[in-house]
């Protein structure tokens, strides 16, 4: 028989026996099934037979991987045969008694316990039984990281099972000999000892001993840096332990599959597969394995830019690994923690951790280990500006790497070393060191980008333009993809910032070049990719997360008397747990690896707009380049670029008109003064470009793609040639040009609306009075049926109840009257405020609507914090991922002596039939002239604020602009 846990064939055990334990090593399901009938025959017979009967279904199932069942078998056989004096069988049950623990991931002192068991053996004159228990002992040791004294074993239990064992454990003692040499990174001899392996378990027809096989091919390739190679591998394993219904296992190659993808870049892919082994692994209590899964989703942290949470990850899974002995993986998440110090912007810290690793990672020969150290060293020198010493220490790590055999690993230093001597002005050293790298990264474009990008730099400092160009868009490309396999605003955002400089580089080089279109390509390839990920799913699916959810305390909080703009504590702390929660979600299946990204037609871009806007249309197109703001403007005949200084004057500006603290002065004091409005002409005429300004008409569309803070604009409320922005043309802002062109693609199902309404809030907020009026407004205008869902019945719960059962998809219109916040300092907590509790971000993401128009009669709904590449959290755009065509809502406070009548004029005109950013603009002048000697009501405050986003058109069946 094969493996440390089998039972040897022999005249104590009956033939019958001796045949469903061989059975138990190939098909153990089957054998599982045979030995429940024998072990209910065994009730009447003798307490030998009783004993077998036990042992057999114990062993049967612990090799079909149910442990829970498995245990007190095992126990109960095992007192049993001890009782009766069958001492050789005693030990052979203790032997599957302590596999059985190896399966629940035992600690350190199970490898005393395996060495105790082999001297029982040769107490007993049974040197084989003892060399098959060292088996398990080497097993044991490997787990913990102890591959030298593992190896040392082998060597000493080789002449044993060479005399005396079956093929089986020559197979095992190779497949474990394997696994040491992996963890020392002797890789060759590693493999030449899996090939060994995987024929003997071939020709034994074991298929999951095969598999498993399959698995340490897997990793070893990971180590050599070929993990295409070593996804494969770990896919064909997960597929015949899944046929063979092997749960611990499958979970386990799923859990290494989620390792080996988030290495690629494939993060939806990694995510997934790390998420469905984690529910596996909780379920069967393996905490050891789900600290792995705590490394691998700090590692998607850590890519995504997320320092503090892939550090919190780090040191979950050192403290289980510590626990439980598990000396390699515990270096691993301490090695891993100072990666993310130092990309916190910690690099002395990062050093000093690094120094303590030194002799732990010789201590146990962690040859692989020593080189990362050393690497992650040489970043750090570099961080501090210690060139020589970071040179030196990347030339080492290269040479290790290399001796090591794992090339892309090498491919990362030569990297790393480029861009030190790239910064230095050494362009002929820096570019060598990074066209050697280049081909080493083919399978990681998470570094491949850097590489592309430094040598677009290298190319476009020797004048050479047209291939700085291609290197750029190539770089900018892969960082897009990357993007685009998170669907997590923070995530994003991050990669991006880390891609920022990258960002700059292109959009700097398309300008000096006049190239418009280029800019209007980079700048769409990087805009809101989160959003954009949302757009293209038919529904929002969640996946279960890790953690326990806290969804709870998203819930109804009562204020904590923290100053605006500043999180407490807890909000912090509360913060951090859902980023991490939302890091463990998917909303969709992975994206297929093929699938392309999208890319900008412009000419069917603007056949789209002439269709959509047949009254005329204009697109400005905000980016910003260093101290430069530019405007792509794009018209039906020509397409041009325009800059402005983007000076200390116009972050002024901006700020006046943006800031919250600013806005009494800014929309209302101001007005008094000559000339008026002078923050708002001034916007006006450094952002309206002269040659758009002069040719403007009321029904006219002005486009509007924002970037950074012109975000908190309100664009009607601008003042151009001396009269408000709203008065000349329609202002539409759009959430990106592919974004649109997705939204502009929903149809509105019809004409019903839902008048959501809450007016009394207890101590969460203050009462609002013009909440039924509203509702009454809205009821008596809208020409289509009306649903009221109103105070207690406006509930968190109901709404998502409705979504989750589909019935918000049929509602052409829905309105919010409520109050809206958008959190200090995180527009991931923007909340509309319902009866039982606060309806936050991901809720609204999640309500599945049918392309209808939302109308957010609340404060702050269309406020927002910008993250880098343009990721928006803010309720408007959460209403668009949620499946809204169009969202109208507001930056500021609505007040109630006003709000009422503002929103009459606007349903007037939605009724009507006009589209939503034509009703604003309509309802906002027929404000203006109702108002005009009304010197507070006709202030930007009170009417500016509302703005639309989306796709603008009609609602189906009209034929308003």
């Amino acid at each position: 028989m094969s493996g440390p846990a089998s039972v040897e064939l022999s005249a104590e055990v009956p033939p019958r026996y001796a045949r469903l334990f061989a059975i138990a090593e190939r098909d153990p399901r089957r054998a599982q099934a045979l030995a429940r009938r024998w072990h209910a025959r065994a009730a009447d017979q003798p307490p030998f037979e009783q004993a077998i009967a036990t042992y057999a279904l114990g062993y049967a199932l612990l090799r079909w991987e149910r442990l829970d069942e498995a245990d007190p078998l095992l126990a109960e056989a095992q007192a049993r045969l001890e009782a009766l004096g069958q001492a050789r069988l005693d030990l052979h049950a203790r032997r599957a008694l302590l596999y059985l623990a190896m399966q629940r991931g035992g600690s350190a002192h199970h490898a005393a316990d395996w060495a105790a068991l082999a001297i029982s053996y040769e107490g007993l004159g049974d040197p084989l039984s003892a060399a098959r228990a060292r088996l398990g002992q080497m097993g044991q040791l490997s787990v913990q990281g102890l591959a030298a004294a593992a190896l040392e074993l082998a060597a000493a239990i080789r002449p044993v099972l060479g005399q005396l064992g079956s093929p089986g454990d020559q197979a095992w003692l190779y497949r474990i000999t394997g696994m040491a040499y992996t963890n020392q990174a002797a890789l060759a001899a590693a493999l030449g000892c899996f090939d060994q392996a995987a024929a003997l378990f071939t020709a034994l027809g074991q298929r999951a001993e095969l598999a498993k096989t399959w698995f340490e091919y897997s990793r070893l390739c990971e180590r050599r840096g070929e993990l295409a190679q070593a996804i494969s591998y770990v896919d064909c394993a997960y597929q015949v332990m899944k046929r063979l219904d092997l749960p611990l296992r499958a979970a386990v190659c799923l859990k290494n599959l989620g390792i080996f993808a988030t290495l690629r870049g494939e993060y939806d892919r990694g995510i997934l597969a790390m998420l469905q082994a984690a529910d596996a692994f909780k379920r069967l209590h393996r905490p050891d394995l789900l600290a792995d899964c705590d490394l691998n989703l700090g590692n998607v942290a850590y890519y995504a830019g997320l320092w503090d949470l892939a550090l919190a990850a780090y040191r979950r899974a050192e403290m289980t690994y510590a626990k439980l002995g598990h000396q390699r993986m515990e270096l691993i998440s301490r090695r891993n923690q100072a990666l993310a110090l130092r990309l916190r912007g910690e690099p002395n810290a990062a050093l000093q951790l690094l120094g303590t690793l030194v002799s732990f990672a010789e201590q146990l020969n962690e040859r692989l280990e020593l080189a990362w150290i050393r690497l992650t060293q040489a970043q750090a020198y570099a961080d501090l500006g210690q060139l020589a010493a970071a040179e030196q220490a990347f030339a080492q790590a290269e040479a290790q790497f290399r001796e090591l055999g794992n090339s892309s690993a090498a491919g990362e230093s030569l990297l790393d070393w480029g861009w030190l001597l790239l910064r230095q002005g050494k362009l002929e050293a820096a570019e060598q060191l990074l066209q050697s790298a280049l081909p080493l990264l083919h399978e990681q474009p998470i570094y491949q980008w850097r590489a592309e990008h430094g040598l677009g730099r290298c190319a476009e400092q020797r004048g050479e333009r047209s291939a700085a160009r291609e290197r750029y868009q190539r770089a900018n490309l892969m960082v897009a993809q990357l993007r685009q396999r998170l669907a997590n605003e923070h995530a994003s955002s991050g990669l991006f910032d880390q891609a920022r400089q990258l960002m700059e580089d292109a959009i700097r080089l398309a300008w000096q070049l006049g190239d418009a279109a280029l800019l209007l390509d980079l700048a769409e390839l990087q805009r809101s990719l989160t959003l954009a990920a949302s757009l293209r799913e038919a529904q929002v699916k969640a996946i279960a997360q890790l953690m326990p959810s806290s969804a709870a305390s998203h819930r109804a909080s009562p204020n904590s008397g923290t100053p605006e703009g500043v999180l407490d504590a807890g909000q912090q702390q509360e913060l951090q747990a859902y980023l991490e929660q939302r890091l463990r979600r998917r909303r969709s299946p992975p994206a297929a690896a093929s699938e392309p990204l999208a890319r900008l037609d412009l000419l069917g871009l603007r056949q789209a707009f002439q269709q959509a806007f047949p009254a005329g249309w204009t697109l400005l197109v905000y980016l910003t380049c260093a101290d430069q703001l530019l405007t792509v403007i794009v018209e039906p005949a020509q397409i041009a670029i325009v800059a402005t200084a983007y000076d200390i004057q116009l972050q002024q500006l901006l700020t006046r008109a943006s800031d919250p603290r600013y806005h009494a002065l800014t929309y209302v004091g101001e007005g008094h003064g000559t000339p008026a409005w002078p923050t708002l002409a001034a916007l006006g005429e450094r952002l309206i470009p002269a040659q758009v300004s002069g040719r403007l008409h009321p029904e006219q569309r002005l486009l509007i793609v924002a970037s950074g803070t012109l975000h908190s604009l309100p664009w009607a409320g601008l003042r151009v040639g001396g009269r408000w922005l709203v008065e000349q043309t329609t202002p539409q802002l759009l959430p990106g040009l592919l974004n649109w062109q997705a939204l502009s693609r929903r149809q509105a199902p019809g004409d019903d609306a839902l008048l959501i309404g809450v007016s009394q809030f207890g101590e969460r907020a203050e009462a609002l009075a013009g909440v039924q009026p509203t509702l009454n407004s809205v009821a008596a205008r809208w020409p289509g049926q009306v649903t009221r869902i109103e105070e207690a019945a406006a509930s968190v719960e109901a709404l998502l109840d409705q979504a989750g059962r589909g019935e918000l998809q049929r509602y052409g219109l829905i309105h919010f009257a409520t109050h809206g916040r958008l959190a200090p300092a995180s527009g991931l907590l923007a909340e509309l405020k319902l009866a039982d509790g606060d309806l936050r971000y991901d809720d609204i993401v999640q309500l599945g609507l049918g392309g209808a128009l939302v109308v957010l009669a609340a404060c702050e709904g269309a406020a927002a914090e910008v993250l880098p590449g343009e990721e928006l959290l803010s309720l408007s755009w959460a209403f668009l991922a949620g499946g809204a065509r169009d969202v109208i809502a507001s930056l500021w406070q609505l007040y109630d002596a006003t709000a009422p009548q503002l929103l009459d004029l606007l349903y007037e005109q939605l009724s009507a039939g006009h589209a939503a950013p034509s009703a604003l603009a309509l309802a906002q002048r027929a404000w203006l002239v109702r108002y005009e000697l009304d010197a507070l009501a006709s202030t930007p405050l009170v009417w500016a604020s509302l703005s639309t986003l989306g796709a603008g058109t009609a609602r189906e069946g009209t034929c308003r602009a």
